[in-house]
């Protein structure tokens, strides 16, 4: 059992007659529910006198097991592991248990033919985990190299993830380049060709190297259950249409070659608004994913905070006028993460997968239709977050948008 003590005290010693009371929330996610141990039933949510002990207890639900405890004092976020809880209360407090489907991985030797690894050739002895959606198969080893039980674990995670896509892009289902009894798969080899990840548009399976499979496999393993960054990014190289490019995507300063860069700012915008949306924990070369994402913004806020950028001169070009080790991949991606936060969300993250694949705003012309680029995604964005966002695009983003799309736009009386 784990005494833990949360919240902040005083030295005032308040009244008997009208102590000091906080609220205690607790609750239970899918597959099992939480008591107060005390009576072993009930939910042991409510309010309590400053110093009151309590002991709460998580019980999973047949065919579950139980994870972790998530929760919140004063922006203090904690994670224990015990589902016997001991808490003396000195502050307003909430909690979750949180639970995990019991063993559905199975594991066996298999010669696996590698689709995204291009540089292995023939069939390779290997092992695949198989879960109820995905498999990961692994180049070289055996079942017994890896813990089920955590392979389990990992399995669940990236499914959600898989789930998590589909519902917010609602692109409808994928056929699969890698699979491995009809169920998609992540491939992990120990050279990936050169690459960390491998993925194709439009069909379902990513590559990757084994180094990032063993750093969630650890985290899992001591109970911090984080999934790297490269699997979200790959995922949503999955999840993005070839024909979306054509909405806005413009060619760079280094030739007719160097444009598509709007997609890897979606890779990496994914790979920070899942993990908060799935509330997962998140690996990147040992940035937190809060670190991660102020990296993002900030080029964002230099580009908005300074007069002498414009879109000639910040989005031209490959690398960051004000810091050549940042390209643009990474105003872009500062740009849809300031999006999401501000402009509505999940609401505007769906909207948008849903008017970029629509035919209401026309494509491009060519790479070099600039004018035509910068009116689309100023279209796009403002029917996505469901008002018109012209103050933003040309005061704060310092662009030019046509008669022709603010005409466009004030059709749809949005606010």
């Amino acid at each position: 059992m784990l005494l833990f003590i949360i919240g902040c005290s005083t030295d005032t010693e308040e009244s008997e007659k009208n102590p000091t009371q906080y609220t205690l929330t607790v609750s239970a996610a899918e597959g099992g529910s939480v008591s107060a141990l005390s009576n072993g039933e009930g939910v042991p949510s409510g309010t309590y006198n400053k110093g009151s002990e309590i002991t709460i207890i998580a019980s999973a639900s047949e065919g579950y097991e139980f994870v972790r405890w998530e929760g919140s004092v004063n922006n203090f976020v904690f994670k224990q592991n015990t589902p016997e809880l001991s808490i003396k209360i000195n502050s307003d407090i909430n909690l979750n248990a949180i639970f995990f489907k019991s063993l559905i991985t199975s594991a066996k030797q298999i010669d696996f033919d590698y689709q995204l690894a291009y540089c292995l050739d023939g069939k390779i002895s290997s092992t695949v985990w198989l879960g109820n959606k995905l498999g990961i198969v692994i180049e070289g080893e055996t079942p017994s190299d890896r813990d089920p039980k955590i392979m389990n674990q990992i399995i669940i995670a990236l499914e959600r993830i898989i789930d998590q896509f589909y519902s917010i892009t609602q692109i409808g289902q994928l056929n699969m380049l890698s699979s491995y009894e009809n169920k998609m798969v992540i491939e992990v080899v120990n050279d990936n060709c050169g690459a960390g990840g491998l993925a194709h548009h439009e069909v379902l399976g990513i590559s990757i190297g084994a180094s990032f499979l063993n750093e969630v496999y650890n985290s899992f393993l001591s109970g911090n259950r984080e999934i790297h960054q490269i699997f979200y990014y790959e995922i949503n190289r999955n999840f993005w249409k070839r024909k979306w490019i054509k909405k806005f995507d413009w060619a760079m300063d280094r030739g007719d070659w160097d444009w598509g860069h709007w997609t890897t700012g979606f890779n990496v915008a994914q790979a920070i608004i899942m993990p908060k949306q799935l509330n997962t924990g998140f690996i990147y070369f040992g940035m937190s994913i809060d670190q991660f994402r102020s990296k993002m913004i900030k080029n964002l806020e230099i580009y908005m905070d300074n007069e002498e950028y414009d879109f000639y001169n910040g989005w031209m070009q490959n690398r960051m006028p004000w810091d050549r080790g940042n390209s643009v991949n990474d105003l872009m991606t500062g740009l849809i993460i300031y999006s999401y936060e501000n402009f509505g969300g999940d609401n505007w993250l769906k909207n948008f997968y849903k008017y970029i694949d629509s035919d209401l705003v026309p494509d491009r012309e060519n790479i070099y239709s600039y004018q035509q680029c910068r009116d689309n995604i100023y279209k796009i964005w403002s029917l996505s977050a469901e008002k018109d966002l012209i103050s933003f695009f040309t005061n704060d983003l310092k662009w030019i948008i046509s008669d022709d799309a603010i005409s466009f736009i004030s059709n749809f009386n949005l606010d």
